[in-house]
């Protein structure tokens, strides 16, 4: 099961239309009081096989974008403020996950206790689950509505092509050309979703504003498909930025999608002193796919400590 993309609003142009400037405006001002990221978790070295972990949960269980970026922003502030034994890195991680879903998702989508034990491979009990998830919100303040990348990209998405970049691309930049602007459009937004997908294994994105990274990210996907203007008139009204805003991001993203930084590479090196076991180790490998609640298990038990 795949990630789902926008909410219903966002994918309305008629909802757009009408709320669209109040939309950005507040979510740039909400953006401001997110807690900033410093880097300090004693347990960072972990982060890329606990990102990977949520989200193949969130596939697994088809939850929305914007549930995975807030469970990983969740994560990342929370671990960034905790020192975290490492067998309950799992459970924290599910936490804020399905904390985001309880943000995000209908709530007959949220997983429940029998199934989070399942997916975490361990004995958590109603008490131990309650007590985790009352830490991280009082931790947050109650206060765990935080625009993130994919937010903003719900709202940018709409202004990615438009039908003259679709004339323009068939014309001017290859040979194989798209049947129609539909079908070109699903393959300019499969290409942003990459990038999106590769800022969630960077840490060093969690830095940055989400709106920053998310405009970055529309520039470098218009950049892969050479269309020009790269950043016209109407992106710049929707998303307020400048090309020359974005242009060292931009080149970040288009180098990383290329596999050209370790960060985005490395899923984690083994680590026997704690008995983690990486998905670099010979026992897994990066083209595994999970597919049913048996891999899930599988997944947990790489988290667990032997």
């Amino acid at each position: 099961m795949k990630l789902r993309e926008c909410a219903p609003c966002f994918s309305d142009p008629l909802f757009l239309g009408e709320y669209i400037d109040d939309i950005v405006r507040y979510l740039y001002e909400r953006e401001k009081s997110r807690i900033p990221f410093n880097n300090n978790s004693p347990q960072i070295e972990y982060r890329n096989l606990l990102v990977d972990f949520i989200q193949k949960i969130a596939e697994h269980r088809g939850f929305r974008r914007t549930t995975l970026f807030l469970g990983v922003y969740l994560l990342d502030i929370f671990m960034d403020n905790h020192s975290i034994a490492l067998e309950r890195l799992n459970i924290v991680s599910i936490v804020c996950l399905i904390l985001a879903a309880k943000v995000e998702e209908m709530e007959c989508t949220i997983p429940k206790l029998s199934e989070i034990k399942q997916l975490t491979n361990t004995e958590c009990t109603v008490g131990d689950y309650i007590s985790l998830e009352a830490l991280v919100l009082n931790f947050f303040n109650n206060h765990i509505i935080h625009p993130t990348v994919a937010t903003f990209l719900e709202i940018y998405i709409d202004a990615i092509i438009s039908e003259d970049d679709y004339k323009y691309y068939n014309t001017h930049v290859s040979e194989t050309t798209f049947k129609d602007f539909k079908s070109m459009k699903i393959a300019v937004t499969k290409t942003l979703f990459e990038f999106s997908n590769i800022t969630l294994s960077c840490k060093s994105m969690s830095h940055e504003r989400p709106s920053y990274v998310a405009a970055s990210i529309v520039c470098a996907t218009r950049q892969a498909y050479s269309l020009e203007p790269i950043w016209n008139t109407n992106i710049l009204y929707m998303t307020g930025y400048r090309y020359t805003d974005l242009d060292e991001l931009i080149l970040r993203l288009l180098k990383y999608k290329k596999g050209e930084n370790d960060e985005v590479n490395d899923k984690r090196k083994s680590t026997p002193e704690s008995g983690y076991i990486s998905f670099n180790d010979s026992t897994s490998s990066d083209d595994d796919e999970i597919e049913d609640e048996e891999d899930m298990g599988d997944v947990a038990k790489r988290l667990k400590t032997e």
